[in-house]
């Protein structure tokens, strides 16, 4: 790959070397207006036969991003200057310049090198959590999810008054305008902690309640010093019990048992069954600050066994109430879907088998209205198509094809149903067929939210259906 044009040179120079680098981008200390230093972060660029389009679009998002936490107040660095508007030209490195944070990261003040660790007290450590909440409340409340929240990526500005500064939204997304950079094969994991959704084939990688699984993690470590890197250990036991001695002695016997069972609810590998909100978990970490009389540890657990037993049943039966409810709607649903050929582009029904496009066998069952058409939107017969072991949460997945007849151009439209705290939300996920059963995501958002089986309605995700419709056929044009 030639040379890109490196436009920050003229006002920065080459720069200090941080001495790290953050996901796919570089670190410099450089001179700004603000303060003697500053940091640049410049993307570092694969080879020309890797997709550096996704690459640039992330380092776009993090740009935006963290502009609009700073705006909202939200304790991240401030962005001075940066040449997202150069994201097309590929000629161009892409880089942006914030603010230098100092002091240690969460990593440095607790395990300094050289140096016995240091576990911070018990107030310490929650109050440090519930500084990282104030962030994640207001970058949640904007449907921005960070999704790498650990001990480096947090600078302790004050611990004393508890300013804590979040870094590194390299990988951060926006549920509500942000395109879909990851790919269902793609894993998020590092060496602080692996958590399911994010590791596994299919998993959720843009769930909000991860990242507060993510503080929980933080906290066990500010108690013990050490890193989770699994939720559980060989045993199906919460990572914690292996340090309760630890804990115990870290704070009054009333305060251990509420922490307890904090760490048993929020090391669960069910994300249902972990915190929820941000709103909840900050509750309970106020709850684990008050040293008074509570329930016994005993009492606790046992709350916690009823509850657990409430979430494994109830959610199967909420799943097979909105099952039952879209099951009785596909007809009208399907019916809809053809009326979209007077309007748009001709819908083809599918013969029941096939899952992969590449090898749909066409049922021209419209054969005047189909005929000699290039560009067919096809649907696909959903008998097996819901998968219970890819997804617990699912509730039912829909899927159709836009397809450029004469060279095989195909993207595939999914609608997947979930359930997620008592409501089904859709989500609209487009995706390019790649060849060789490879796919690109061009796009995933949630298009709507049911409150319950009754006020569901498939006929109202038409008007998305067009949508997602165009989109394939402006990406399909623009490929030709």
């Amino acid at each position: 790959m030639n040379k890109l044009k490196q436009p920050y040179l003229a006002n920065y120079g080459a720069g200090e070397p941080l001495g790290n680098k953050s996901g796919q981008g570089e670190l410099l200390f450089v001179p700004n207006r603000a303060n003697p230093k500053g940091i640049l972060k410049r993307l570092i660029e694969k080879s020309e036969g890797e997709d550096r389009s996704q690459a640039r679009s992330r380092m776009v998002e993090e740009i935006k991003n963290q502009k609009k936490l700073k705006q909202a107040g939200a304790k991240v660095p401030e962005v001075f200057e940066s040449n997202e508007k150069d994201k097309l030209d590929l000629e161009t490195e892409l880089y942006f310049v914030m603010e230098l944070i100092p002091g240690p990261t969460l990593d440095e003040l607790i395990t300094p090198q050289d140096k016995a660790p240091r576990n911070l007290r018990f107030e310490e450590s929650v109050k440090v959590c519930l500084e990282l909440t104030k962030t994640l409340r207001i970058a949640h409340g904007m449907q921005i999810l960070h999704r790498d929240l650990k001990p480096k990526n947090i600078v302790v500005r004050n611990l004393e008054t508890f300013d804590i500064v979040v870094l590194d939204w390299g990988i951060s997304c926006d549920l509500v305008s942000a395109p879909a950079l990851t790919t269902v094969n793609e894993q998020f994991k590092n060496e602080f902690i692996g958590l399911p959704e994010r590791k596994n084939l299919g998993g959720d990688k843009r769930n909000l309640r991860s990242d507060l699984t993510d503080v929980v993690c933080i906290l066990y470590y500010c108690l013990t010093a050490q890193p989770v890197i699994s939720l559980r250990d060989h045993h199906d036991l919460s990572v914690h019990k292996a340090f309760s001695a630890m804990l115990k002695n870290k704070c009054s016997e009333a305060q251990f048992g509420k922490l307890d069972i904090f760490f048993d609810k929020g090391f669960q590998a069910d994300i249902r069954m972990r915190f929820q909100t941000v709103e909840e978990l900050e509750r309970r970490l106020f709850e684990l600050l008050d040293s008074g009389s509570s329930a016994t540890s005993e009492e606790l657990q046992s709350k916690l066994n009823r509850a657990i037993k409430h979430w494994q049943k109830n959610p199967k039966t909420q799943i097979s109430n909105f099952k039952d409810k879209i099951e009785k709607q596909i007809p009208d649903f399907e019916q809809a879907l053809n009326g979209l050929s007077d309007n748009s582009l001709p819908v083809v029904a599918k013969l029941p088998g096939s899952f992969f496009p590449d090898s749909m066998q066409l049922n021209f069952s419209l054969p005047n209205k189909n005929k000699n058409q290039d560009i067919v939107l096809l649907t696909m017969d959903l008998g097996e198509r819901f998968m219970q072991n890819y997804n617990t949460e699912r509730i039912y997945l829909y899927q159709l094809v836009v397809r450029k007849e004469v060279n095989k151009i195909t993207f595939l439209i999914e609608y997947e149903f979930q359930l997620e705290e008592n409501e089904c939300v859709v989500y609209r996920t487009v995706l390019e067929q790649m060849g060789n059963f490879r796919e690109n995501i061009v796009e995933r958002l949630p298009v709507k939210r049911f409150s319950s089986p009754d006020v569901t309605t498939l006929v109202s995700l038409i008007a998305d259906v067009e949508k997602a419709v165009g989109i394939c056929i402006d990406k399909i044009t623009g490929t030709i």
